[in-house]
């Protein structure tokens, strides 16, 4: 039996056709994003589980309001959480796993289009305070590009800071016609 005869003719498999090679290549980058979601999960969970431990609290005494303060800490739009619904295990890793999928798109740019997290409704006025941007804590961001680069370069071995040389004096443009000159103890320039 021939490939080709597996396949009917009235089944139109879609774009995920496991017979193709773009097909396989759709469905490895469709399980590639979904691990990717459920690796942040899972590692929202371990955090909030610490949270829990640093205030003394069990996995059987999770308030949704323990929920909202931590995403808040970590600079999430809680505005769709129903602080009103009871949290159990089910809700809250949904909670964490759409959390998740929007800091994915986020992260990538895209939109994201999810329900809400929980199953009510939110009003129009929380709806609203989506549009605040969350405050930079992260010192990286409030570092000039500059000393980012010094800092980066600083973490470099010997060798590696010889190759990213080389790559420098290939690809920068020369200043009126002269070359820069970088002296490296291995190879003395020769200008």
């Amino acid at each position: 039996m021939k490939i080709n005869e597996t396949k009917k003719a009235h089944i139109d498999e879609g774009p995920l056709d496991l017979l193709t090679k773009s097909g396989r290549d759709q469905r490895r980058a469709n399980k590639s994003g979904k691990q990717t979601v459920q690796k942040t999960a899972d590692n929202l969970m371990r955090q909030f589980s610490e949270y829990l431990g640093i205030q003394g609290k069990g996995k059987d005494e999770i308030e949704t309001e323990d929920v909202i303060r931590f995403l808040q800490s970590k600079n999430v739009d809680v505005s769709n959480i129903d602080p009103n619904d009871p949290m159990d295990s089910k809700r809250l890793k949904n909670i964490f796993l759409v959390k998740s999928r929007e800091a994915v798109l986020a992260k990538r740019g895209a939109s994201s289009k999810q329900p809400p997290a929980s199953t009510s409704t939110s009003s129009p006025a929380s709806s609203q305070s989506n549009q605040q941007p969350p405050a930079p804590t992260d010192n990286k961001r409030t570092q000039s590009a500059y000393a980012q680069t010094v800092q980066a370069a600083k973490k470099l071995s010997a060798k590696e800071k010889r190759r990213l040389i080389a790559q420098l004096q290939k690809t920068l443009p020369s200043a009126a016609g002269s070359s820069p000159s970088f002296s490296s103890s291995r190879n003395p320039s020769t200008s």
